[in-house]
């Protein structure tokens, strides 16, 4: 009995090879469960990256065209008060304008160009608010850079208008962000604004945005010839630090004249951020946050401390502020390295801080990464004294300082800056210290929302 019970359990018993099959058909059922999972996952990955950047596409076609229609109104205006008007929203809706230009998957030339594009027109408009509300009118020169500009415009958007109906036919984002092909020119979104030229506005001699704010025009990112190349999931644990990020994405590499890692970055409270890192050395180039500024509840002087305090932490650089100004409750800061008594505005970075609760929105590091590097200055050969001799005395010097400045030609100059008034008008004289050479002059557009210098 016992015995037929133990043969009918060896009967019972499978093969060793039964096993085998067994094991197999679990493994595979478990890699095929793995790899469901993990297409899911990818897919959802891409669905929300494609939402994404659907939605800064719409939004960004919606403000160029609205951009548009108000710079045809500008050009038709008979009214002072009415050109005034619109100059103002469409300076307040370029702001708006640049942050869902820097989420969309657009290779680095073509973004810097449409970038500093809508930057000069809401600089530009800006100053033809100020000056009209002040009684000035619009000038013939006026009118034709209004004219330019408007063109420019109409062009961008015509081109946003194929690919929408691209977009009717299923065109995805997602497609399309191979940065090796984008760099090159691929995609139909890159090609919408690869068109966009430079200087596309002859500006009088003002300044719109602070002192040497375009810098050197070199294409060599000195900076960043000395760093190592870091992994894109180093970048994605700066991001996290730097920012306080609880999550952060990462969108991909980006090719061009600097090579870059893309991510997004979700922080506590619901701000969401777009950062740009250089591959080498993980410097930031860009960080831009769609965050709401609700008023003012910190003055100019403490968003100056913060944006100092941020950007030299994020750059690994001691920075000092040379400008500032204030608008609809966003300080705008300029700032630059400051050694041995020298201010080196080639090197400069802009910042933005929402003055409700001190966050930093925006950064701007393109001149930075292009010129700072280690560099012998001559010499001065004349004293300061010396130097304002030189300034014409019609102007009241109130302030004065060594700085190295961008000159013509990637070159640059070591020079006396000094700040004086005239007729209530603010300029900023520069006087090589070298050859007492009067290298530039400047006149600082000053309204209450446009700033002033920092002296």
């Amino acid at each position: 009995m016992e015995n037929s019970a133990s043969k009918a359990a060896v009967r019972e018993k499978p093969p060793a090879a039964a096993w085998i099959i067994i094991g197999l058909v679990t493994a595979i059922t478990a890699l095929a469960l793995a790899l469901t999972a993990a297409f899911v996952r990818q897919r959802e990955t891409v669905g929300a990256l494609e939402s994404m950047y659907k939605k800064s596409y719409y939004d960004t076609a919606d403000e160029l065209g609205n951009l548009e229609v108000k710079l045809s109104k500008i050009l038709v205006s008979g009214s002072s008060a009415q050109q005034a008007r619109l100059a103002a929203e469409i300076w307040k809706q370029s702001g708006e304008t640049q942050i869902n230009l820097a989420q969309l998957p657009i290779d680095e030339q073509a973004i810097t160009r449409a970038l500093k594009f809508v930057n000069q027109l809401g600089d530009y408009s800006g100053y033809l608010n100020n000056r009209i509300q002040n009684g000035g009118g619009l000038a013939a020169e006026d009118e034709e850079n209004l004219e330019m500009l408007y063109e420019r415009c109409r062009q961008i958007n015509i081109s946003l208008a194929a690919l929408s109906e691209a977009m009717s036919r299923d065109y995805k984002f997602t497609a399309h962000i191979d940065r090796d092909k984008l760099g090159k020119g691929g995609g139909a979104l890159n090609d919408s604004f690869s068109g966009v030229e430079n200087n596309s506005v002859d500006y009088p001699k003002m300044i719109y945005d602070g002192p040497f704010s375009d810098g050197l025009d070199s294409k060599v990112y000195k900076l960043l010839e000395r760093l190592e190349k870091r992994g894109a999931d180093e970048g994605a644990a700066w991001v996290k630090e730097k920012l306080g990020a609880e999550t952060v994405t990462f969108y991909g590499p980006a090719g061009g004249d600097l090579l870059t890692y893309e991510y997004g970055a979700a922080i506590p409270g619901g701000a969401e951020y777009y950062v740009q890192l250089t591959q080498n050395g993980l410097k930031p180039h860009m960080i831009a946050c769609g965050a709401t500024v609700n008023g003012t509840r910190i003055s100019e002087e403490k968003a100056r401390l913060i944006a100092e305090q941020t950007a030299s932490e994020l750059m690994d650089c001691e920075l000092k502020a040379v400008w500032i100004c204030a608008s609809d409750g966003i300080a705008y800061v300029n700032l630059a390295p400051e050694e041995n008594g020298v201010t080196y505005y080639p090197d400069l970075i802009k910042v933005k801080i929402a003055m409700d609760y001190g966050g930093l929105i925006g950064l701007e590091a393109n001149s930075f990464l292009m010129n700072h590097t280690e560099r012998t200055l001559p010499a001065a050969r004349l004293s300061e004294a010396e130097a304002r001799a030189r300034v014409s005395k019609k102007i009241k010097i109130e302030s004065s300082r060594l700085a190295l400045i961008p000159r013509p030609g990637d070159k640059e100059a070591l020079a006396y800056e000094f700040s004086g008034t005239h007729r209530g008008h603010r300029y900023i004289v520069c006087v090589c210290a070298l050859t007492g050479e009067e290298l530039d002059i400047m006149r600082v557009v000053e309204t209450a929302g446009r700033g002033s210098m920092l002296e």
